[in-house]
């Protein structure tokens, strides 16, 4: 249901809003909880998770990311 994710938290982030969603994965506007920084988080789905392949996709993309300087 639309907006049931808000106030979820995942480890230290909390969850703001829905950015979009992809063939993989979905992404989320959190909050950490500590640092108070306002962050994109990308979530696999379980079903994913446990498929190596598009487990290794989602890692290689996260690097790529993570690489980024802006």
């Amino acid at each position: 249901a639309k907006g049931l994710y808000k106030g979820f938290f995942i480890g230290k982030y909390k969850l703001l809003g829905h950015l979009g969603s992809g063939g993989m994965s979905s992404v989320y506007l959190a909050e950490h909880t500590v640092m108070l920084r306002r962050v994109a988080l990308k979530i696999l789905p379980k079903r994913l998770v446990e498929d190596p392949v598009h487990l290794g996709r989602f890692y290689v993309e996260s690097q790529a990311t993570a690489a980024l300087d802006h």
